[in-house]
């Protein structure tokens, strides 16, 4: 429960591991303690869609429990269209709708403390409004979360509060007509590039040779894949898949959901494998003493100018836009007042009037 509110997740555990199956992780052998653990994916469905949909569509479900993967899917608030997670404008929140930060705080928290849990090894991955809700808690949970991978919903938070580097391996098609790959969609959450999140992303991380040009080698088929991993703090490289001419779609998908609206789904690469391979590859850095390393000692302030900005236009818009249509309708009624002579008694609250009619208006009646 949060806020008074009854939240609900789907949670996968695989059953644990023997000491054969613990094997190397990331170039090392797992520690005896580590044998029974499993990494953590945070799976954050898009728009209109439940968690279960979503497990469905992606395969991720499926693909969980082949590679003893433990996975939390949250369910947003909301129903058909609107079930939506609170993420807009710079991956920030609107303060009047549910808070699923605070959602996603408690529930990864629990789930964590379960024995068989890897907290060192806890990943988020999403789809259109899932993906844009992994980059806020990206901001949000840094010292959580060890990596991030959106498809369809690269964003960069304005403020970023993440308080360490955080490695980001991102997919989206060059037609998608949701969320525009050269961005100026819709306003109140898609403006900038996916390319221009992706070099702020790599900026922030500190990786060498952030530039204004990106250089796509060709994988297979349509996909085509870019990175900054020169140098980036903890080795939290940052990678951007382009699939061409592929949609507002999750890559390798056997389903289509809305072909006319989302645009091609791209199967020349298998998605699920590739945040595999990346996940394994990013955990949490650590010292010695075996705590989390944080580049910085604080988070920057909650809620930024810019955003409150937002939130104050948006509602003034809103409200200017209710007035100018009241003006509207005020002015019509005056000229059907003109009109037809109609004088009113205000002295009455405008509970009588009084018609007279002209000669040339007696047709109309």
């Amino acid at each position: 429960m949060v806020d008074g509110k009854i939240r609900s997740y789907n949670l996968y555990v695989p059953a644990g591991q023997t000491d054969e199956e613990a094997g190397m992780l990331d170039g090392r052998r797992l520690k005896k303690q580590d044998k029974d653990k499993h990494p953590l994916w945070l799976a954050m469905h898009g728009s209109g869609q439940t968690a279960a949909e979503f497990m469905e569509y992606s395969g991720l479900r499926k693909f969980a429990e082949e590679n003893s993967i433990a996975f939390l899917a949250l369910e947003a608030e909301g129903n058909g269209d609107e079930k939506r997670f609170n993420v807009w404008r710079g991956s920030r929140a609107d303060p009047m709708k549910a808070d699923d930060l605070a959602f996603a705080q408690q529930v990864v928290k629990e789930v964590t403390n379960l024995p068989c849990i890897d907290e060192l090894r806890v990943h988020c991955t999403g789809y259109s409004n899932g993906a844009r809700f992994c980059m806020q808690l990206a901001s949000e949970m840094s010292e959580i979360i060890a990596s991030v991978a959106p498809v369809a919903g690269l964003r960069y938070p304005k403020p970023n509060r993440a308080m360490r580097a955080v490695p980001v391996l991102a997919f989206h098609g060059t037609d998608d007509p949701v969320n525009p790959w050269e961005g100026n969609g819709n306003p109140m959450y898609w403006v900038e590039a996916v390319t221009d999140a992706y070099k702020e992303w790599a900026a922030f991380n500190d990786c060498r040779g952030v530039s204004g040009s990106d250089d796509f080698t060709k994988i297979t088929g349509k996909v085509f894949i870019t990175k900054y991993d020169d140098g980036c703090s903890n080795d939290a490289q940052v990678v951007l898949v382009k699939l061409k001419g592929g949609g507002h779609t999750w890559p390798g998908s056997k389903r289509a959901l809305n072909a006319a609206h989302l645009g091609e789904v791209n199967r020349d690469v298998d998605t699920n494998t590739l945040l595999l391979d990346f996940f394994n590859k990013h955990r949490l850095p650590v010292n010695d003493l075996g705590a989390v390393v944080l580049e910085r000692n604080e988070k920057l302030p909650a809620e930024s100018e810019s955003v409150l900005q937002l939130n104050l236009t948006s509602r003034a818009t809103s409200l200017i836009g209710a007035l100018g249509l009241l003006a509207a309708g005020a002015i019509m009624l005056l000229l059907v007042l003109r009109r037809y002579h109609i004088s009113v008694d205000y002295r009455r609250l405008g509970l009588s009037s009084v018609m007279e009619r002209d000669d040339d208006t007696q047709l109309l009646a």
